[in-house]
């Protein structure tokens, strides 16, 4: 018992010593890096196409996204990043919505899931700023 007690005492303080802020390993975003045209891939459950996607600015913070392929143009309401980060979602109505992205440098790994009924559709573009 005094083993398990101690394990658990090791994980807790592990944990605790991980949860800094070290600005070194995870770089930093603002609104300016998000900002751009990125072009690449889309694949929406299983149907791949070109994809050119335009991230404007919105307010001090947000940032507006759209994409579009040679068969359809998405476009999303404002979205405020977390550093290099998105991950939002929204429901109403029976409709939910899960935006996912993550900013490295140039590239750009963004994903949508919607979900209507028993119905999900998703996209996951990968794309590079031009």
């Amino acid at each position: 018992m005094k083993l398990l007690k101690f394990a658990f005492f090791l994980a807790v303080a592990l944990t605790l010593s991980a949860c800094g802020d070290d600005d070194s390993s995870s770089p930093s975003c603002t609104q300016d890096d998000w900002v751009g045209t990125y072009t690449g891939t889309v694949d929406c459950d299983g149907v791949t196409e070109d994809v050119t996607v335009n991230i404007t600015a919105s307010g001090d913070n947000a940032v507006l996204v759209m994409y579009e392929t040679a068969t359809f143009t998405v476009e999303f309401e404002a979205i405020t990043p977390d550093g290099c980060e998105i991950d939002q979602s929204q429901s109403a109505v029976g409709l939910s919505l899960t935006v996912e992205a993550t900013l490295n440098g140039d590239d750009l790994s963004f994903k949508d899931v919607i979900t209507y009924g028993g119905t999900t559709a998703t996209c996951t573009i990968d794309a590079t700023r031009q």
